[in-house]
């Protein structure tokens, strides 16, 4: 089966298990890394177990490491914003130019993981 072929017929798959592992805004990030893994694993797929076995198992190893790293970004940008409301007292007006830089990247943060964030 040539990959093209392979990838159409399971795309509803793919995409059901990046939703189900993704904040919305990352859904078709995470749907390209399964892509990306399915592709450099493809010559290696030996036909021992089912085609859908093998696109679930790939596709649910970087989902997890999805999760994992979206977790890992929530703890940092936490810790950071805790590090920046403890440098300022809690307020940000008192904040120095640093400390600005530090909000600003937190915010950026906070834009591109979305949902993923928990303040």
């Amino acid at each position: 089966m040539e990959f093209e072929q392979l990838v159409r017929e399971h795309n509803g798959r793919i995409r059901r298990i990046a939703r189900r592992f993704a904040a919305n805004g990352a859904v078709d990030d995470l749907v390209q890394d399964i892509l990306t893994r399915l592709w450099r694993s493809y010559s290696g797929f030996r036909g021992d177990s089912k085609v859908e076995s093998w696109i679930y198992r790939v596709s649910l190893n970087a989902a997890m490491t999805h999760l994992s790293q979206t977790v890992r970004a929530r703890a940092l940008l936490a810790a950071m914003s805790a590090q920046s409301e403890a440098a300022t007292g809690g307020t940000p007006g008192g904040a120095s130019p640093a400390q600005n830089a530090i909000n600003v990247r937190i915010n950026r943060m906070k834009q591109k993981f979305g949902d993923a964030y928990v303040d």
